[in-house]
């Protein structure tokens, strides 16, 4: 666990990173003196859509990624502790620019729980999950951070960054949610309108045609980040 968290850490912590994004492009991570913060057992995530007969609904644990910087946690405590008293842009105690994180989410597709059997084959087979067995995200930039008029404590930011279904690339925009969550952790909620024709796929088709399911998908995310894990 970080030690000695200033006052604010809960609200600046991710405006921290928010901030390096936007001050920089991304860049690949060091493994060599990373810091990484997962995604909790508790993300979620939700696949809605419409057949012609009926609404499904499939959701999905089990998550994987995590936000990385390519610095150690000491001066990422630097940076946020200059962060949050004023400085003009993410620095370590040194003033050196901190390097952008990144951030990759990818959603096994045999974690989709549709409550139907026909509805689960029929998308692991149009997104064809033997041999591209995720659904990526990968985050390239926030284009606008602002406070939600609500409360001081909840971040919205405007997100662009690439969807891949199938290995096809799609530049996506989306407004996420973040708020602080229990334990120091930060909890980011948002969705995302997609339409599988965008990726080359095809919506499935059963029972000779009787049964359509429609191009248009929308994925919500509720995802919580471990800022204290190690």
């Amino acid at each position: 666990m970080l030690a000695s968290r200033p006052n604010g850490w809960r609200v600046g912590w991710f405006s921290l990173l928010a901030a390096c994004l936007v001050a920089a492009p991304l860049a690949a991570t060091d493994d060599a003196a990373a810091s990484r913060f997962p995604l909790t057992r508790s993300s979620r995530l939700v696949l809605e859509g419409n057949t012609n007969l009926h609404r499904f609904r499939c959701t999905a644990a089990g998550l994987e990624g995590a936000i990385e910087f390519a610095a150690a946690r000491e001066p990422l405590l630097a940076a946020l502790i200059a962060f949050e008293s004023g400085h003009p842009a993410p620095a370590d105690s040194a003033g050196a620019p901190l390097p952008p994180p990144r951030f990759e989410l990818r959603l096994p597709i045999v974690q989709l729980d549709c409550a139907s059997r026909g509805i689960e084959r029929d998308l692991r087979q149009a997104l064809d999950a033997e041999h591209y067995p995720h659904i990526r995200f990968e985050l390239t930039g926030v284009e606008q951070v602002r406070r939600a008029a609500a409360s001081e404590s909840i971040t919205l930011l405007d997100l662009a960054g690439v969807l891949t279904l199938r290995e096809v690339s799609r530049p996506v925009r989306t407004t996420i949610t973040a708020r602080p969550a229990v334990d120091g952790n930060y909890r980011l909620t948002g969705q995302l309108p997609l339409r599988m024709t965008d990726f080359g796929i095809p919506p499935p088709v059963a029972l000779f045609g009787l049964i359509r399911v429609d191009d248009s998908l929308l994925l919500r995310f509720d995802v919580e980040v471990a800022v204290g894990a190690r």
